[in-house]
């Protein structure tokens, strides 16, 4: 998939990665609500990593329990995150998620508990992954292998500031790029 991408951002692997998700956000909530295509149907390597991003997102603002919450226990999306995961290499993240996919799984009643309530739902595995998770040093972090991934896999079109807005301006507006 063809990323447009500010020129300015190239040397700086924080706001790369970012911008990168931003991007993949963008595109993905345009093509599943405005174009209603399932996630799964726009899937490449690209949702993949984005999805991934936002699993290591979630978890850091929240913990697995806001994850789940979030994603409102979508399966599917879980699946495409761990499949990113498994593609950047990294390894801990897969483990941790399996684990928390599976548990998902085996506990329907707790997930769906979960779900029914704003109030927090103290889950004993979750928070063992939580510390799992956030004992990860960050040269392993998922952005850290999204970044060395992405620089050497992505299909980046390197643009200037004001092109790179236009572009993003037609994303939001249309789904579409080309």
């Amino acid at each position: 998939m063809k990323i447009y991408m500010n020129s300015a951002y190239v040397d700086d692997d924080s706001i790369f990665v970012e911008t990168f998700f931003n991007y993949m956000d963008l595109y993905i909530q345009r093509m599943t609500y405005k174009v209603n295509e399932s996630i799964s149907s726009i899937r490449c390597a690209e949702v993949e990593i984005a999805r991934a991003l936002r699993y290591e997102g979630e978890v850091n603002n929240g913990g697995h329990n806001q994850y789940i919450n979030n994603l409102d226990g979508d399966q599917a999306e879980m699946a495409i995150a761990l499949d990113g995961l498994t593609l950047l290499g990294a390894e801990r993240q897969v483990k941790i998620l399996r684990e928390m996919v599976r548990w998902t799984k085996a506990n329907p009643k707790e997930v769906y508990r979960m779900l029914s309530t704003d109030d927090y739902i103290k889950q004993p595995l979750l928070e063992s992954l939580d510390d799992d998770f956030f004992s990860i040093p960050s040269e392993l972090s998922v952005r850290q292998h999204a970044a060395n991934w992405l620089r050497k896999n992505g299909n980046f079109v390197y643009v200037a500031e004001e092109q790179y807005e236009e572009i993003r301006q037609r994303l939001f507006t249309s789904g579409l790029v080309n």
